[in-house]
Protein backbone atom coordinates (compact mmCIF):
# COMPACT_ATOMS: atom_id res chain seq x y z
CA UNK A 1 0.00 0.00 0.00
CA UNK A 2 1.89 2.97 -0.93
CA UNK A 3 2.26 6.24 1.30
CA UNK A 4 -0.94 8.36 -0.26
CA UNK A 5 -3.38 5.55 -0.22
CA UNK A 6 -2.68 4.70 3.87
CA UNK A 7 -3.20 8.46 4.86
CA UNK A 8 -6.21 8.63 2.65
CA UNK A 9 -7.01 5.24 4.71
CA UNK A 10 -6.77 6.67 8.23
CA UNK A 11 -7.92 10.23 7.08
CA UNK A 12 -11.52 9.24 8.03
CA UNK A 13 -10.38 7.48 11.30
CA UNK A 14 -8.73 10.80 12.74
CA UNK A 15 -11.48 13.39 11.77
CA UNK A 16 -14.22 10.85 12.93
CA UNK A 17 -12.11 11.63 16.44
CA UNK A 18 -12.91 15.41 16.62
CA UNK A 19 -15.95 16.22 19.38
CA UNK A 20 -14.80 12.49 20.45
CA UNK A 21 -13.78 12.57 24.30
CA UNK A 22 -10.50 10.51 24.78
CA UNK A 23 -8.25 9.50 27.97
CA UNK A 24 -4.67 11.54 26.96
CA UNK A 25 -2.15 9.66 28.99
CA UNK A 26 1.36 11.40 28.91
CA UNK A 27 3.64 9.41 31.25
CA UNK A 28 2.32 10.49 34.94
CA UNK A 29 -1.04 12.75 33.43
CA UNK A 30 -4.27 11.02 33.04
CA UNK A 31 -7.00 13.80 31.52
CA UNK A 32 -10.25 13.26 29.92
CA UNK A 33 -10.42 15.30 26.63
CA UNK A 34 -12.31 16.59 24.00
CA UNK A 35 -10.98 16.50 20.46
CA UNK A 36 -11.76 19.48 19.06
CA UNK A 37 -9.16 19.64 16.15
CA UNK A 38 -7.58 17.49 13.86
CA UNK A 39 -5.17 19.56 11.22
CA UNK A 40 -2.35 17.87 8.98
CA UNK A 41 -0.03 18.28 6.38
CA UNK A 42 1.93 16.18 4.37
CA UNK A 43 4.38 15.25 7.22
CA UNK A 44 3.16 16.15 10.70
CA UNK A 45 -0.89 15.75 11.85
CA UNK A 46 -2.11 17.70 15.19
CA UNK A 47 -4.83 17.13 17.66
CA UNK A 48 -6.24 19.66 19.54
CA UNK A 49 -7.61 18.94 22.94
CA UNK A 50 -9.35 20.18 25.37
CA UNK A 51 -8.93 18.87 29.60
CA UNK A 52 -12.74 18.10 30.78
CA UNK A 53 -13.96 18.27 34.40
CA UNK A 54 -13.84 14.75 35.96
CA UNK A 55 -14.13 13.81 39.60
CA UNK A 56 -10.82 12.31 40.43
CA UNK A 57 -8.85 13.19 38.16
CA UNK A 58 -7.00 16.22 38.59
CA UNK A 59 -7.46 19.30 36.18
CA UNK A 60 -4.10 20.37 35.66
CA UNK A 61 -2.97 23.28 33.24
CA UNK A 62 -3.40 23.81 30.78
CA UNK A 63 -6.57 23.29 29.64
CA UNK A 64 -6.25 23.14 25.83
CA UNK A 65 -3.31 21.87 24.34
CA UNK A 66 -1.70 20.43 20.76
CA UNK A 67 -0.44 17.17 20.53
CA UNK A 68 1.44 15.63 17.40
CA UNK A 69 3.64 13.65 15.48
CA UNK A 70 4.88 12.68 12.24
CA UNK A 71 2.08 11.16 9.56
CA UNK A 72 4.31 8.30 8.20
CA UNK A 73 4.71 6.88 12.59
CA UNK A 74 1.41 7.66 13.77
CA UNK A 75 -0.02 4.09 14.95
CA UNK A 76 -3.97 4.53 14.44
CA UNK A 77 -5.36 1.23 16.00
CA UNK A 78 -9.10 0.52 16.79
CA UNK A 79 -8.77 1.46 20.36
CA UNK A 80 -5.76 4.21 20.75
CA UNK A 81 -3.26 6.34 18.56
CA UNK A 82 0.20 6.35 19.24
CA UNK A 83 3.99 6.99 17.44
CA UNK A 84 6.42 5.16 18.77
CA UNK A 85 8.76 7.97 19.56
CA UNK A 86 6.43 10.24 21.38
CA UNK A 87 5.21 9.91 25.34
CA UNK A 88 1.43 10.33 24.67
CA UNK A 89 -1.07 7.73 24.19
CA UNK A 90 -4.60 8.81 23.45
CA UNK A 91 -7.47 6.34 23.69
CA UNK A 92 -10.01 6.38 21.86
CA UNK A 93 -12.50 3.87 22.89
CA UNK A 94 -15.30 4.86 24.00
CA UNK A 95 -15.78 1.37 26.52
CA UNK A 96 -12.19 2.32 28.05
CA UNK A 97 -12.89 5.75 27.75
CA UNK A 98 -16.36 5.47 29.85
CA UNK A 99 -14.99 2.56 32.17
CA UNK A 100 -12.21 4.59 33.56
CA UNK A 101 -13.98 8.08 34.22
CA UNK A 102 -16.44 5.65 36.21
CA UNK A 103 -13.56 4.37 38.22
CA UNK A 104 -11.72 7.93 38.56
CA UNK A 105 -15.58 8.95 40.30
CA UNK A 106 -14.97 6.64 43.06
CA UNK A 107 -11.16 8.21 43.64
CA UNK A 108 -12.17 10.40 45.59
CA UNK A 109 -13.93 8.41 48.50
CA UNK A 110 -10.97 6.58 48.13
CA UNK A 111 -8.65 9.10 48.97
CA UNK A 112 -11.21 10.70 51.51
CA UNK A 113 -11.17 7.05 53.27
CA UNK A 114 -7.72 7.03 53.33
CA UNK A 115 -6.84 10.23 54.41
CA UNK A 116 -9.29 9.75 57.56
CA UNK A 117 -7.46 6.09 58.15
CA UNK A 118 -4.13 8.43 58.22
CA UNK A 119 -5.70 10.48 60.95
CA UNK A 120 -6.70 8.08 62.85
CA UNK A 121 -3.38 6.22 62.86
CA UNK A 122 -1.71 9.56 63.65
CA UNK A 123 -3.63 9.64 66.67
CA UNK A 124 -2.53 6.86 68.05
CA UNK A 125 0.86 6.91 69.82
CA UNK A 126 3.57 5.24 68.33
CA UNK A 127 5.87 3.40 70.72
CA UNK A 128 9.12 3.55 70.38
CA UNK A 129 10.70 -0.04 69.66
CA UNK A 130 13.70 -1.59 71.54
CA UNK A 131 17.12 -1.07 69.71
CA UNK A 132 18.84 -4.51 69.64
CA UNK A 133 22.56 -4.36 70.49
CA UNK A 134 24.46 -5.65 67.18
CA UNK A 135 27.33 -8.17 68.58
CA UNK A 136 30.07 -8.22 65.50
CA UNK A 137 30.98 -11.88 64.67
CA UNK A 138 34.13 -13.15 66.16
Amino acid sequence: MSRTAKVASQLKVWLSLKGSECIFKDQGHIKLVQVVGVNFSEEVITFELKTLETPGLRKRPPSSFKIGCNIDYLNCKEKYLHAPYVSWMLITDSKVVKHLVKFAEGLPQIDAFLKEMYSKLAERPIKPRKRTKVIPPK
